[in-house]
């Protein structure tokens, strides 16, 4: 025979009632085997592997480039889903009172929610940086990401506002989460629609670009960059189809939101690291061949990609990348004349100003 104490037994009876109230919110819900709980430590574990798997990049070209804008993002996106992930493992495996739930199980969810703008944010500066910074792109991605964050912190503190848990007694572990509006559907269809048109923007810049130039690392960088964007794209599109679906049970509904936001940082994080490889695989080359020391990274801003197109625009016309050194504009100016980029310009009579043909700044 159990015997309870009081405040367990004064919970039990009050989980009871909860029940009998509420009981449509547990169907399909079994704690002998957590679905939630695996998919969390599966999480974990892609995570780790993913950071093993990638820790000497980090270490050689993250940890060598000098301090800009870019490296609080790759940090945050890295780093934060270890945080958010390991914390939603203690909530799930560990009994807590509704005060204890209401506190963690908020600064987790906004935690994910800032963390996510800042993964969407890498990949809209890349995007930018594809299309050489065009007032008109870097205008229209901007709005896109500032309506899409206000959308998703809006219905976030909506949700939020609304979110009780039941009383469970001590021997029930995790948080069990009411929520009086379920609005998380509106925030994945609004990613979805932003994640669609920064893919379509990539597509578009990878055809015109390798339409003039088909050589493997450039047909690489575009073919891993537009992989990882559709992984994202489909993982918001599972977390939408999970919402539709109306027979599916209420705990379930939720059980993706984890893993969309591990592999928005992998990815995001993949696409600051390739970035900075080939960045620093070409200045090393460059470096062994003109034997003498040249500064790999300059003042480069980390999205500034090394294609052609995105290098050595005129900060007069709203650029995202920080300026280079002169020692740096005459290294990558070689580089792209042997890489067969020579083709690209046009000497302006009576400037010493490189352009392109279609009048915008190259490398001066």
């Amino acid at each position: 025979m159990i015997t309870l104490s009081k405040s367990d037994a004064q919970l039990l009876a009050e989980f009871l009632a909860f029940l009998r109230k509420h009981g449509h919110l547990l169907e399909g819900y079994n704690a002998d085997v957590p679905i939630e709980g695996y998919i969390l430590a599966g999480c974990l574990t892609v995570l780790s592997f993913d950071y093993l798997c990638t820790f000497d990049q980090e270490v050689n070209y993250v940890w060598t480039c000098p301090w800009s804008f870019g490296l609080p993002l790759f940090y945050i996106n890295r780093y934060a889903p270890f945080v958010n992930t390991i914390l939603f493992v203690y909530i799930n495996s560990n009994h807590m009172t509704s005060s204890q739930c209401n506190t963690l199980v908020q600064f987790v969810i906004w935690s994910i929610a800032i963390s996510s703008f800042f993964s969407q944010l890498i990949i809209v500066l890349r995007t930018c940086a594809l299309w050489r910074n065009q007032i008109t792109i870097v205008t229209t991605l901007l709005l896109l990401l500032l309506g899409t964050m206000a959308t998703t912190f809006f219905f976030t503190w909506k949700q939020l506002s609304h979110m009780s848990f039941a009383p469970t007694p001590s021997f029930i572990p995790g948080c069990l989460i009411i929520e009086g509006v379920n609005v998380s559907l509106y925030v994945y269809i609004t990613l979805f629609i932003a994640e669609l048109i920064i893919i379509g923007l990539t597509v578009v810049k990878a055809i015109q670009h390798l339409r003039r130039n088909q050589r493997s690392w450039l047909s690489q960088l575009y073919k891993n960059g537009i992989f990882y964007c559709i992984c994202i794209l489909l993982f918001t599109l599972i977390n939408i189809v999970v919402h539709l679906l109306p027979k599916l049970p209420y705990v379930y509904k939720q059980t993706f939101r984890m893993p969309q936001h591990v592999f928005h940082s992998i990815f995001s994080s993949r696409v600051i690291l390739q970035i900075l490889k080939y960045r620093h695989h070409f200045a090393e080359q460059q470096r062994t061949a003109r034997r003498r020391s040249i500064d790999v990274y300059g003042t480069h801003n980390i999205f500034t990609t090394i294609i052609p197109d995105t290098m050595g625009e005129s900060s007069n016309s709203g650029d995202i990348e920080l300026s280079e050194s002169t020692c740096e504009r005459e290294m990558m100016k070689e580089m792209w004349e042997r890489e067969g980029w020579e083709g690209e310009r046009v000497r302006l009579a009576g400037h010493g100003h490189g352009r392109y043909a279609d009048g915008s700044g190259w490398i001066s």
